[in-house]
């Protein structure tokens, strides 16, 4: 099954399967800003609240990121994926 013009999906990411993007990226982005910052030593966890939904970045050591930054959200797009109204996949 393939998107249609005017289609509504909805996107399943994972939290590893994200990363804050390049701002020179050319790639798919989505805006957001900082809500939680968890350092866990080998891992970082980033909550952030963007136009569509809250989500949680789980990213590698120590990420440059502070509460209430304005940063882009970039999926990994081979482990996106996308969901038809019926819940099928796209």
């Amino acid at each position: 099954m393939a998107l249609v013009a005017g289609q509504e999906a909805e996107l399943g990411l994972r939290p590893e399967h994200a990363r804050l993007a390049d701002p020179c990226s050319s790639a798919a982005q989505l805006p957001a800003t900082v809500r939680l910052v968890e350092t866990l030593g080998n891992q970082t966890l980033v909550d952030l609240d963007t136009p569509a939904v809250a989500f949680t970045l789980q990213g590698p050591g120590k990420l440059a990121v502070r509460i209430g930054d304005r940063v882009a959200l970039e999926p990994e797009g081979a482990m996106a994926h996308l969901f038809g109204a019926d819940g099928l996949t796209i």
